[in-house]
């Protein structure tokens, strides 16, 4: 699916922000400390791991300029592509809202088993439940949303074991939220440039709203999670 987004001009239009602004770090943040070698893949401008000494991949040109001028190490290409490290060489390997992005996300997957040492870890978000599509996973340019049998089948198939699931807990079964939402998401398939640029300067709001009201749920399996969830934080570890 084609997203009317430009991600490397997009990426220019807004700063590079800390990985301690999203509700996720909490949870990351321990992996991340442990992590002598680790890798985030898709990154943009938004890093869920901290910068500094932290490989990334991402085909804008722009964002891995300026995580490098951070401390990063970063190279520009695709998720998709053979990934340019030796086998067993990352301690832990991140994927944030990435898979989605794909055709072929088992591709992906594939390639992070063969740089993640036995025992390393995969962390990977992707959105749930094809129920919940919207106008915005059309913006984003998602190919689709998962099942947890089906995301659960792609990792085992490549030698991870799902060892923790954290799903956020939202207001969407309040019908007010769930309407606003759904008017929301319609925005930016009609105004793309402009909904950007308004995106930028909403990030701390933003943030700070998902830190504050993001309750997230622990599961020790997909199969676990709610039916309903709209997405899901995954934490598996290379057999």
């Amino acid at each position: 699916m084609i997203s009317p987004i430009e991600y490397n001009t997009a990426w220019s239009k807004t700063r590079l922000r800390s990985p301690k602004i999203w509700y996720t770090w909490k949870i990351l943040e321990p992996y991340v400390q442990k992590a002598a070698r680790r890798l985030e893949i898709g990154v943009g401008m938004f890093p869920k791991f901290s910068v500094k000494d932290t490989y990334f991949l991402d085909t804008s040109e722009h964002a891995i300029n300026e995580l490098n001028k951070h401390g990063g190490r970063g190279v520009v290409m695709g998720a998709e592509e053979q990934l340019p490290f030796q086998k067993n060489f990352f301690d832990l390997v991140g994927a944030f809202e990435v898979l989605e992005h794909l055709e072929k996300p088992e591709l992906a997957i594939r390639e992070v088993a063969k740089i993640v040492k036995s025992g390393g870890l995969f962390i990977l978000s992707v959105p749930m439940n094809p129920g919940h599509w919207s106008s915005w996973d059309v913006f984003a340019g998602h190919v689709q949303r998962f099942e947890p049998a089906q995301l659960q089948a792609l990792l085992e198939k490549e030698g991870f074991s799902v060892e923790h699931c954290y799903v956020s807990w939202k207001f969407v079964k309040k019908r007010v939220f769930s309407w606003f939402m759904r008017l929301a998401g319609s925005l930016p398939l009609h105004f793309p440039n402009f909904f950007f640029s308004l995106y930028g300067y909403a990030i701390p709001s933003y943030t700070w709203f998902g830190r504050t009201f993001s309750k997230s749920r622990h599961y020790l399996s997909l199969l676990s999670i709610p039916k309903d969830s709209i997405s899901a934080l995954v934490v598996c570890t290379k057999r």
